[in-house]
C-alpha cells in the first residue's frame, strides 16, 4: 500500500494544518495534520523544529486533496512511497534532506 511523506516548514504548519482540516474528504482525522516535528541538519537536541511532516496512507481521494494542497506551496515536498518494499524511505529522504526528527521508528507508515 502506497503511503505519502510529506514535509513543510515550521513557519507555515498551523495555516497548512486548518486548510487540510477544512477539507471533507478530512472529517476530523488527526493522522491528517502535520504534527512530527523536523529539525535541520540532523540536530535534534534544538529546541525548535524547523519543518514538520505529515507521513500517512491516504485514500485516492484524499492523496488527490494532498496533491492539490501541495502543489499549492512552493517550499512543500512530497513523496509516495511502499511500506512493504521501502519501509526505511522515510528516514532515508530526512537524511538526503538534511533534516532529522526525534521518532526511532518509522514502521508505524
Amino acid at each position: 500500500m502506497t503511503s505519502t511523506l510529506i514535509i513543510i516548514p515550521a513557519a507555515i504548519r498551523d495555516s497548512v494544518n486548518q486548510l487540510i482540516a477544512a477539507r471533507p474528504e478530512f472529517p476530523g482525522a488527526r493522522e491528517s495534520e502535520f504534527t512530527v516535528p523536523v529539525f535541520a541538519s540532523g540536530d535534534v537536541e534544538q529546541e525548535t523544529p524547523t519543518h514538520y511532516w505529515l507521513c500517512h496512507r491516504f485514500t485516492p481521494e484524499q492523496r488527490a486533496v494532498v496533491a492539490q494542497i501541495a502543489a499549492g506551496i512552493p517550499s512543500a515536498s512530497v513523496f509516495d512511497y511502499d511500506m512493504a518494499t521501502e519501509p526505511g524511505k522515510p528516514a532515508k529522504i530526512l537524511a538526503a534532506l538534511g533534516l532529522a526528527t526525534k521518532r526511532s521508528s518509522f514502521d508505524v507508515f
